[in-house]
């Protein structure tokens, strides 16, 4: 679609709901790494004509009824999070102007700022800079849960294994030997298997789970002193808040968590450090139960990561995995694996 097309669109759109057309001009594209099944088509960048504004335009594909829920679940979010700050310097999310569902329409404020990821890459030699990151992050985490209410229910840490179980039943033979092949990777299941029973029916956290609260998709603005979230059309309605902090942590690892040319007591202090930047962000008024739960979902997300990783796969014309030949990505889940379970001890 051209920008003309996507312009027209967004006059028309608000034209049907009454609404005061944006005088905006379409300005570019933006290139966006696309994930399977991501409904999400087309980004683009626009400005008002007298550039005193700016907007992001996201169109969707919304032809089948799940594609349909995760464009509404999408555009929910987002208008229900932009008005929690007190004013939109402080705003969770940035303001949606315009919204059709017919035409899986989406435009909102341009966020002049830089992606989690990008900031943690360039704080990689700054651990103040990087732990203060990594403290907004919990920070703007613990909002968006409070946002819609935590209870406290029991765990379903069995449960979480079957799947865990059932995934890495799913692997060729060959991936699934090369992962259990890894002493690290067999202890960490070893410790799962022994504590989830005792897990089942502690009293832990739930609520809106994010589902994709990665570094990605938190925008860091305002000089480094305001984080705001985006991309919620895989948001549950009801699950362990837990999930979030764990799986944040986990792909934060992959993003400048280790230092280059440093010693294993270097790595494993940013590791550590990482984990409790995030924790303190979160919530200082964590149980001990709280805080080993949390500790037991990382752990449990380091093992689908591998899990995931071996899985995913393809093998080459020698039947080796080509994603096996370079090891430094997952060298960092399996170094963190480590990490956590001395802490859970």
């Amino acid at each position: 679609m051209s920008n003309e097309d996507v312009r027209a669109l967004v006059f028309k759109s608000a034209q049907e709901q009454d609404l005061d057309p944006l005088d905006l001009q379409v300005n570019r594209k933006i290139r966006v790494r696309s994930h399977t099944g991501h409904p999400a088509t087309a980004h683009y960048h626009a400005s008002s004509q007298d550039k005193s504004a700016e907007y992001c335009i996201k169109l969707f594909d919304t032809t089948t009824t799940e594609k349909q829920k995760f464009f509404q679940r999408e555009t929910r979010l987002l208008e229900e999070l932009s008005q929690t700050g007190s004013d939109r310097s402080t705003a969770m999310t940035p303001a949606v102007l315009l919204t059709d569902a017919k035409a899986g329409l989406l435009v909102m404020e341009w966020l002049n700022g830089y992606s989690m990821k990008s900031s943690l890459m360039l704080a990689t030699y700054s651990s103040d800079r990087r732990n203060r990151l990594l403290r907004l992050s919990g920070q703007w985490l613990r909002h968006f849960h409070e946002a819609y209410g935590i209870q406290r229910k029991p765990a379903e840490a069995s449960i979480m294994m079957n799947r865990m179980q059932a995934n890495i039943d799913g692997m060729t033979d060959q991936c699934r030997n090369l992962l259990l092949a890894d002493k690290s990777i067999m202890r960490s299941l070893a410790l799962l298997r022994e504590r989830a029973p005792a897990m089942d029916g502690i009293s832990v956290e739930w609520g809106l789970y994010h589902q994709d609260f990665t570094p990605s998709n938190l925008i860091v603005c305002h000089k480094g002193t305001v984080v705001r979230g985006i991309d919620f059309g895989k948001a549950s309605d009801d699950a362990p808040v837990s999930f979030d902090i764990a799986s944040f942590i986990v792909r934060t690892c992959d993003v400048g968590s280790e230092p280059l040319f440093a010693g294993t007591s270097a790595i494993e202090l940013r590791l550590k450090g990482t984990i409790e930047a995030v924790l303190n962000g979160y919530s200082r008024q964590l149980s001990d139960a709280d805080r080993s739960w949390i500790l037991w979902c990382l752990l449990y997300w380091c093992v689908t990561k591998n899990g995931n990783y071996y899985g995913t796969v393809r093998a080459s014309k020698r039947g080796i995995p080509k994603r096996m030949i370079s090891y430094l990505k997952w060298r960092k889940v399996r170094r963190l694996m480590l990490v956590v379970c001395d802490l859970v001890q």
